[in-house]
């Protein structure tokens, strides 16, 4: 396989995740201040033969309040 694998973090990089399948990545606040979420793209290594190509990426946030 080639590609990119996107990791998730917030804004002290002190709780990263993994990006699920489902491009889903969740992190809970109890304060009322801004949430800072960053991301780290690491290389996959391609495999024999496998030639490079264009790759496209989109973030799409979602808020939800209880």
């Amino acid at each position: 396989k080639t590609g990119f694998l996107l990791e998730s973090c917030d804004n002290n990089n002190q709780n990263c995740q993994a990006v699920k399948d489902e491009g889903i990545s969740t992190f809970p606040s109890t304060t009322s201040d801004s949430i800072v979420v960053n991301y780290q793209v690491s290389l996959v290594k391609r495999e024999n033969n496998v030639k490079p190509g264009d790759a496209n990426a989109a973030v799409t946030f979602e808020y939800y309040q209880d």
